[in-house]
């Protein structure tokens, strides 16, 4: 694959370009390649993926690079984007926010998503509770130990 750089004066059709073509790698990869955009750029191709393919990618960035790419979006995209992330991450990355978008990136929010994120914040960062996430995984008592292990491994790749 072709290095992604930055496009001087790019325009929503440059975008599409960029998501098109970083929408099929890793997100670790996806996020280094955004981390080199400007904030700006790196927001429009954000407004072009699929929220949970965001998501992701921004769950891999650094936070506060995070945080700016979610400010310089749409506020209805970037609520939609922070939704579809881990609870932890949203947390996170809404702590680098000031608070007039930070309030309305929330309210955008469903009423789970924004209750989450309540709960959350009440935590110092450097505490268990600010390291925590809200999702958590339960398994039914009668499954064998190996019907337990194979469900843990599938969940393994879709729950952090």
């Amino acid at each position: 694959m072709d290095p992604i750089s930055p496009l001087p004066d790019s325009t929503e059709a440059d975008a599409q370009k960029i998501a098109a073509r970083i929408e099929e790698i890793p997100s670790a990869e996806a996020a280094a390649i955004l981390a080199n955009l400007p904030a700006g750029q790196a927001a429009d191709v954000c407004e072009c993926l699929d929220p949970n393919t965001a998501g992701d990618i921004l769950s891999q960035m650094d936070v506060q690079l995070a945080a700016t790419v979610i400010t310089d979006m749409e506020p209805p995209e970037a609520s939609v984007v922070l939704s579809a992330m881990n609870p932890d991450d949203r947390v996170d990355i809404l702590g680098h926010i000031t608070s007039p978008l930070h309030d309305q990136l929330v309210g955008e929010m469903t009423a789970e998503d924004a209750a989450d994120v309540l709960h959350l914040e009440q935590y110092p960062t450097d505490t268990a509770g600010g390291i925590m996430t809200t999702e958590v995984t339960a398994l039914s008592e009668h499954l064998t130990v190996e019907q337990a292990i194979a469900e843990l491994r599938r969940l393994n790749e879709e729950l952090e």
